[in-house]
């Protein structure tokens, strides 16, 4: 329920303060550190134009904009946030990420839920989204409507693919981008199917045993899922 991602949000998400840069003493004045309210490490180092958004207050404000009836994550590690939430009824969800060091600036991703793990649409398909901070709102109240359409879009693509049986040319490249051990668990798994598997069952077992890893964190997790299914399926779909 979104009461309970809001109090997650507020446990788990840090504020953020600048700090001056000194080297040898000396300020650099076009410089300033990032780091966590009352904290040492540094998490970014930025020039003093850079604004700073304070991630809490963005993940606060898309949640009261969402319904009540929604369910999701909330993970944190060293200055990336995600935000990922569900709304009731739908398989299609949204993933909002947000980093100090500028890398995934409020970003949203449309996310599908497949058992324990992400399946994220590419973005050539759906496309990137930018959170304004101050049209939180109003990006919800647009999102309502691009879910419905998302939610269309990924059951056509698991038809498509669901009809295509994989080749040895999709085994290749689909072992390949889920790296040395899980690729060669891949090819173990395909090998061992009494008939030849299509291609959306190809792509959810590479992500499946990728998601199975252990990672530092949730969030490092879900970068390496964004970036495989942006390879896997641009590659099942032709693009």
């Amino acid at each position: 329920m979104r009461k309970e991602l809001l109090e997650k949000v507020e446990k788990e998400i840090p504020e953020y303060e600048r700090k001056s840069v000194h080297v040898d003493g000396e300020e650099q004045r076009n410089w300033d550190a990032i780091v966590e309210r009352g904290g040492r490490q540094a998490l970014a180092m930025v020039t003093k134009r850079y604004v700073l958004v304070q991630t809490r207050e963005v993940f606060r404000r898309f949640l009261e904009a969402c319904p009540e009836d929604v369910d999701g994550t909330v993970d944190y590690y060293r200055g990336t946030a995600v935000l990922t939430v569900f709304p009731a009824g739908l398989g299609v969800g949204a993933s909002v990420v947000n980093s100090v060091d500028k890398n995934a600036s409020l970003q949203m991703r449309f996310v599908w839920r497949a058992g324990g793990f992400n399946v994220y649409l590419p973005p050539h398909v759906a496309g990137v989204r930018r959170i304004h901070v101050g049209r939180v709102s109003e990006t919800f109240g647009d999102l309502a409507d691009a879910l419905a359409k998302a939610n269309a879009t990924w059951q056509a693509i698991v038809e498509t693919l669901s009809r295509r049986k994989a080749t040895e040319e999709d085994l290749k490249v689909v072992a390949k981008a889920a790296g040395k051990k899980c690729g060669k668990a891949v090819e173990e798994w395909f090998a061992g199917q009494e008939r030849r598997p299509d291609v959306w069952r190809l792509v959810l077992k590479a992500m499946e045993l990728v998601a199975a890893r252990r990672f530092k964190s949730p969030v490092r997790r879900e970068e390496r899922m964004r970036r495989l299914s942006a390879v896997l399926l641009a590659h099942a779909l032709g693009t």
